[in-house]
C-alpha cells in the first residue's frame, strides 16, 4: 500500500509524547496532522490539545475524523477542513454555500479559534481572530491533487506566525496550494510568487 496505516502506538510512546508537550511554551506551534494510527483515538488527541493550550502554545489540528462534539471544551488554534471534511464535522449529508457563515460559527463556538476552509478551485474562506475573508484562487490546470492541503496549511501557518499578517498569509496559502497542483513536482519560489499575483483577497 502507498499509504499504510502504520504500527500500533504503544502506551509508553503515547506518554513520552505527552511528556514532551509539557515542555512547550507560548512561542510554540504544534501541528497534529493526518489519519489517526492504531492506538491513538480522538480522546487522546483532545488530551494533547488541552495540554498544548495549558502551556500557552498553539495547536493546529488537521485530522479527518473529528466531529463538532470533539472540539467542545478545547482551544484549538486552527483547523483547515475541505468541504467533505466540513460535512463530516457537522454530520451533514450536504452543505449549502449560503450557510458557510453559520457552519463556521458553530465550529468556532465549539472550541476552534481560526478556520481556513478549503474550497478547491473556488479558493478558501477564513473565519477567525483576524475577521472574515474570502480568497479567490486563480484558475489553473490541475495536474495532481496530492499535497495541496498540506501545502496550503504549511504556507498559512508559517506566514502567519512569521508576519502576523492575515491577508499575506491567506495569499501565500492559496498560492502554494494552487502552485503544487499545477506542476509535476514541487513548485519553486518564482512559481509561487507569480501565483500570488493572481489571487484576490476579499474582507467580508
Amino acid at each position: 500500500a502507498f499509504n499504510p496505516q502504520g504500527p500500533e502506538i504503544e502506551e509508553e510512546a503515547k506518554q513520552k509524547l505527552l511528556d514532551m508537550l509539557e515542555q512547550l511554551n507560548s512561542d510554540d506551534v504544534v501541528i497534529i496532522s493526518g489519519s489517526l494510527p492504531k492506538g491513538i483515538d480522538r480522546e487522546y488527541v483532545r488530551t494533547m490539545c488541552r495540554l498544548i493550550s495549558d502551556k500557552g502554545a498553539k495547536s493546529v489540528l488537521d485530522v479527518p475524523n473529528f466531529r463538532l462534539a470533539d472540539y467542545e471544551g478545547l482551544d484549538v488554534y486552527l483547523i483547515k477542513p475541505n468541504e467533505d471534511e466540513l460535512k463530516f464535522i457537522l454530520d451533514e449529508e450536504s452543505i449549502e454555500e449560503n450557510k458557510y457563515d453559520e457552519y463556521l460559527q458553530k465550529i468556532q463556538k465549539a472550541g476552534v479559534r481560526n478556520i481556513l476552509l478549503s474550497l478547491g478551485k473556488d479558493g478558501a474562506l477564513y473565519h477567525g481572530e483576524y475577521g472574515k475573508y474570502r480568497v479567490n484562487a486563480p484558475e489553473v490546470e490541475v495536474i495532481k491533487s496530492i499535497g495541496a492541503g498540506d501545502s496550503m496549511l504549511g504556507a498559512f501557518v508559517g506566514t502567519l506566525i512569521k508576519t502576523d499578517d492575515i491577508e499575506e498569509s491567506l495569499c501565500m496559502a492559496c498560492a502554494a496550494g494552487a502552485a503544487i497542483v499545477s506542476c509535476e513536482g514541487m513548485p519553486d519560489e518564482e512559481m509561487i510568487r507569480e501565483m500570488k499575483k493572481r489571487i484576490e483577497i476579499i474582507q467580508e
